[in-house]
């Protein structure tokens, strides 16, 4: 469901004094609608008013500066400033880290949103006096019907337009602990977190306990809140407590927050990614959406990381001979659709830039191919 973000006008207008291509593409006066619980402030449901609102938070301060440099270059990402989905903008904010990366490295980079409405096309097309790239940017997120799930309430309880200050907590566990049997019972998260990716499914469970909420904080000026949702179908409660409620005094919210996950346990990294390569990976390079652009062009998918749980075990030694074998036996000897495949860290690079854990080379790309592209590449991280 689409949250709607509170936000002061003049609080942005500030902000945006610092970022003078950013500016030119908004508009925090007659964004959105007027908030209903604080006279100053309005609320819309573009992500990036919940990023302006936020500056206090160093990696959404350097999200920012990364926008106004890439808009500067020429490389307008429309998504950033217009979606209003949290999957969508985060996958736009890897394609905004990945182009700044190259940018730095001397191409000119361009993206495709204008044709993406019409078919299936990739994200970026990044040119240099030595090559073009053309690069399609994923990054997927582990069990993201659950992260969905739980990220939803968290932000419409941190938004909600009424003028209440309060803590919250939701905490996320099973019904039941034991069996029949007085069994230790485990969470699985691949079912519920399918049910959760269903878009219709979702907004109506969120709903429930949105509503829930609505109904009860709208006779409260003081208290305590409690109660549990349960999905039985999945042995599965959300717990939440809000807590301190009183009366704002200020023009926005004074309001914070925690959400704890099921116990997610007995996922090895190694069946992670190698159910990742087999179950997404391969279903992305089918598409060819890097072919749908003609011409003499690099072909490569992109793969950003860093919204898996298991990153540091990508330096791992260990872990990196059981990933190169992973993607040795799904994508050794077979027609991947492209030149390459990069499984990275893009960030800002204040904090590193594009930081590079594999790269998987087709048959017909070689190393010397690769270095005008990427720069040097250590020998322990490229897979054939």
């Amino acid at each position: 469901m689409n949250i709607e973000y509170l936000f002061l006008p003049e609080k942005v207008e500030e902000i945006l004094k610092n970022y003078p291509e950013l500016k030119k593409l908004t508009s925090p006066f007659k964004e959105g609608v007027e908030s209903s619980g604080f006279h100053k402030a309005r609320k819309s449901q573009r992500q990036i008013y919940r990023i302006l609102t936020n500056q206090h938070d160093d990696h959404l301060a350097e999200l920012l500066k990364t926008l106004e440099f890439c808009l500067s270059k020429g490389f307008q990402n429309p998504a950033l400033l217009q979606t209003r989905d949290s999957s969508q903008f985060s996958s736009a904010v890897s394609e905004l880290f990945v182009g700044e990366a190259f940018i730095d490295r001397g191409f000119q980079v361009r993206g495709f949103d204008h044709a993406k409405e019409q078919q299936s096309v990739p994200d970026i097309i990044a040119t240099s006096h030595e090559c073009s790239l053309v690069a399609e940017i994923y990054s997927p997120r582990d069990w993201e019907g659950l992260a969905l799930f739980v990220d939803e309430i968290r932000l419409y309880l941190k938004y909600l337009d009424r003028p209440l200050d309060f803590i919250f907590h939701l905490r996320n566990n099973l019904i039941e602990l034991f069996d029949s049997n007085h069994a230790l019972l485990t969470f699985d998260p691949w079912d519920f977190s399918a049910a959760m990716e269903n878009k219709q499914f979702r907004e109506q469970s969120v709903h429930n306990i949105i509503e829930f909420i609505d109904d009860n904080l709208s006779t409260r000026s003081a208290g305590k809140i409690e109660e549990s949702f349960n999905f039985e179908r999945f042995n599965f409660k959300s717990s939440l407590e809000i807590k301190d409620i009183q009366i704002s005094q200020n023009d926005y919210p004074d309001r914070c927050g925690s959400t704890s996950p099921p116990t997610l346990s007995g996922y090895a990294p190694e069946g992670m990614f190698d159910h990742l390569l087999k179950r997404r990976i391969l279903n992305k390079l089918r598409k060819k959406q890097t072919h749908t652009v003609s011409g003499n062009h690099i072909r490569a998918l992109i793969v950003d990381i860093s919204h898996l749980g298991y990153q540091t075990e990508f330096d791992h030694s260990v872990y990196q001979n059981l990933f190169k074998k992973s993607l040795q036996t799904r994508l050794g000897g077979q027609h991947i659709h492209a030149d390459f495949i990069l499984f990275c860290t893009p960030r800002a690079k204040n904090r590193g830039g594009l930081i590079k854990n594999f790269v998987f080379l087709s048959k017909d790309m070689s190393v010397e191919d690769l270095h005008p592209i990427l720069g040097d590449i250590p020998d322990e991280i490229i897979v054939r």
